[in-house]
């Protein structure tokens, strides 16, 4: 298991893993790495999600993300929501 797989693991803790269509709001704080792309990151950390709090990435219907530079060190909040109901993502 890479590094961020047990991490993400070790975050999500003892919640279901989501089965249903879902929103994901992630943002990345990074102390210096002006040179990594918003969607590299995302590509990355969506495919660490999937077994481990998501069934499948194909899952995620919204994404919202955000890089934001010169953190105090480098880390990752993020937040999946499940769908309510079929008009939540509009």
């Amino acid at each position: 298991m890479n590094n961020l797989k047990k991490l993400l693991t070790e975050a999500w803790g003892d919640n279901d893993i989501i089965a249903d269509k879902c929103q994901l709001n992630v943002t990345f704080y990074l102390d210096n790495y002006k040179d990594v792309d918003l969607d590299n990151l995302l590509k990355g950390f969506i495919d660490g999600l999937k077994g481990n709090c998501i069934v499948d990435d194909k899952l995620i219907f919204n994404i919202c993300a955000t890089k934001v530079l010169g953190a105090l060190e480098n880390c990752i909040e993020f937040e999946i929501i499940p769908e309510i109901n079929d008009t939540e993502f509009v």
